[in-house]
């Protein structure tokens, strides 16, 4: 919503997707995926599969709350991978939080 244009004061629903080129020795590993902040809600799936969710049900504050889910390995596989997040701006600005360190996936240790 920062941004304006089209986007100024919008609240409602926005899907964001993202290509991953995934290592060969990840193949089959479990990922921590970090999304950083979403405000306010959002599903996360890992190539179609959903692999996070945090809504209003489930988290008090969840604008605020640090998305961090696991992928487990059995979607992991080496190459292109799609990370897809449905992200829900219920009130005021919305969108991902954080700095550009808060975003990665990695082995999950």
């Amino acid at each position: 919503e920062e941004r304006g244009g089209d986007w100024k004061d919008l609240d409602g629903e926005v899907v964001y997707r993202k290509e991953l080129n995934v290592p060969p020795d990840w193949a089959g590993r479990d990922l921590t995926l970090s999304l950083g902040a979403i405000d306010d809600f959002d599903d996360t799936f890992f190539n179609g599969t959903k692999v996070g969710h945090i809504g209003k049900e489930t988290t008090p504050m969840s604008y605020a709350a640090w998305r961090r889910y696991e992928v487990p390995g059995k979607l992991v596989k080496p190459g292109r991978n799609v990370l897809a997040v449905r992200v829900f701006d219920n009130y005021l600005g919305g969108g991902f939080a954080g700095p550009p360190s808060a975003f990665y996936a990695a082995p999950k240790e």
